[in-house]
């Protein structure tokens, strides 16, 4: 609901959350994306920090949103960090560019265009 602007996706999907909590991690990460769009880096890192303590598993998505919101906090050392983890872990180097990263795992372009735009705001790369 929320890759097709439903207006009420996002309520939608943190409902499905407080229901579940051994939701899928991409539900969470979608939250989060949509708080980062809004600009609410704070919960959008809660959030993710959350659920990336709770799973035994990575989930790119998930350690996406948690770097843009550490990006947007300020945290730039830690969301590099994160960064360089995700592009090795793709095979690239941490100085690939974003879309190049994201065209890894996401055959959305619409999606990856959104991700590029809260990417952007971040200012992860800059000093």
């Amino acid at each position: 609901m929320i890759g097709c602007d439903y207006p009420e996706g996002e309520q939608y999907a943190a409902r499905a959350l407080e229901l579940d909590p051994n939701a899928d991690l991409s539900i969470a990460a979608a939250v989060a994306l949509q708080m980062l769009k809004r600009g609410d880096a704070r919960a959008a890192r809660e959030l993710t920090s959350e659920y990336m303590a709770s799973s035994p598993r990575k989930d790119p998505a998930l350690e996406l949103t948690y770097m843009l919101a550490s990006a947007m906090l300020g945290e730039k050392d830690e969301a590099r960090r994160i960064w360089k983890t995700m592009a090795t872990g793709y095979g690239l180097t941490e100085n690939s560019s974003p879309r190049e990263v994201l065209d890894q795992w996401i055959d959305n372009p619409t999606l990856v265009t959104e991700i590029l735009t809260v990417f952007d705001r971040s200012g992860i790369f800059k000093k």
